[in-house]
């Protein structure tokens, strides 16, 4: 079974944690975010690498034209780059921001859930089974398990 990532956009950093799979809620911070229940496909994600192939942050590039307006409400945290023609974000996990783009392209898509409360934090999961290992190893990441 694939690890997930949850990306809790909070405001000064993002909050990430370590699930088995997708959950119906997330508690972060003593805030409850639950699933939107959105299941069409939300768009594609690439892990952004450096060349030496460390996991910095996340593409989601939205796929679904009726999801577009989320676009801005990912970009509200400055930790978050709104992609050219609000196409989506790049969701950085740490202060590097020196991606490689050829490492970058994994173009991998479902198992993206949202997730809110109800004074409007975002979440969003990612499939991890790519970036697991990169994600867990680098000790400027601070990871959370359910």
């Amino acid at each position: 079974m694939s690890e997930f990532l949850i990306v809790v956009l909070d405001d000064l950093a993002p909050g990430l944690l370590l699930a088995p799979g997708n959950q119906d809620r997330v508690l972060w911070d003593d805030r409850v975010l639950k699933d939107t229940g959105i299941r069409t496909l939300v768009g594609f994600f690439d892990w952004l690498r450096t060349d030496a192939k460390e996991v910095i942050g996340v593409r989601l590039t939205i796929l679904d034209d009726g999801l577009d307006y989320l676009v801005p409400e990912f970009a509200r945290p400055n930790y978050v780059q709104e992609l050219p023609k609000a196409i989506g974000v790049e969701i950085f996990f740490t202060e590097r921001r020196d991606y490689c783009f050829n490492y970058s392209d994994d173009q991998d898509f479902m198992d993206n859930w949202i997730y809110h409360s109800d004074d409007g934090l975002l979440a969003i999961s990612f499939n991890a089974q790519y970036a697991i290992e990169s994600l867990k190893s680098n000790s400027a990441m601070h990871l959370t398990g359910l």
